[in-house]
């Protein structure tokens, strides 16, 4: 079937839609933590959030979700929610605490196995003192491998596309108190 100019538009509204999940008890919610957040991306998105159950009513008109920790376990039937969306071509962003699902008591990690990623039950500590006191405050000097971003950034990096090295040319960021993840390819 052909696609028609409705549907056309009809993408192109949702792929701007950004949906918080709220509804399992999520460590942040857009209210509570993640205030300087919304204020940056309702400049470019249209932000929303979702404290009912996951449905296809609800998810469908987000391009991307978040769930920002969640606390409380997914049923298969969200979980079968989330793959549609996924497989329609929408987004998740997941994230997880230190000490993963097992600390979170969720199972997230469900999901994100289809896909080749899970959620470690662990924390990145630093091994020598550099700069920050706490040693679950890491200073990640070289930690995006992805061009894209660095662009994104704003970091004006004139030759980057044409460069194969990266050396010298990279965004520091502080990792805190975070879970490493295991990707497969």
């Amino acid at each position: 079937m052909a696609p028609t100019a409705k549907a056309d538009i009809e993408i192109k509204e949702n792929s701007n839609t950004i949906l918080f999940n709220e509804s399992k008890a999520e460590l942040f919610k857009l209210s509570d933590g993640y205030k300087t957040l919304h204020r940056k991306l309702k400049a470019q998105w249209k932000v929303l959030s979702n404290r009912d159950d996951l449905t296809k009513e609800n998810l469908g008109q987000a391009g991307v979700i978040v769930f920002a920790c969640p606390r409380q376990r997914l049923t298969e039937v969200q979980f079968a929610i989330l793959r549609h969306h996924v497989d329609e071509g929408g987004s998740l962003f997941v994230m997880a605490e230190e000490g993963g699902e097992k600390k979170a008591n969720t199972n997230i990690n469900f999901l994100l196995e289809e896909y080749g990623i899970a959620v470690n039950n662990d924390s990145v500590v630093r091994t020598c003192y550099y700069k920050y006191f706490h040693p679950k405050e890491c200073l990640i000097t070289n930690g995006i491998l992805n061009r894209a971003i660095l662009e994104a950034s704003g970091k004006n990096i004139p030759g980057l596309l044409l460069d194969d090295t990266l050396s010298g040319r990279c965004v520091p960021f502080m990792s805190t108190r975070e879970v490493t993840a295991a990707w497969q390819y």
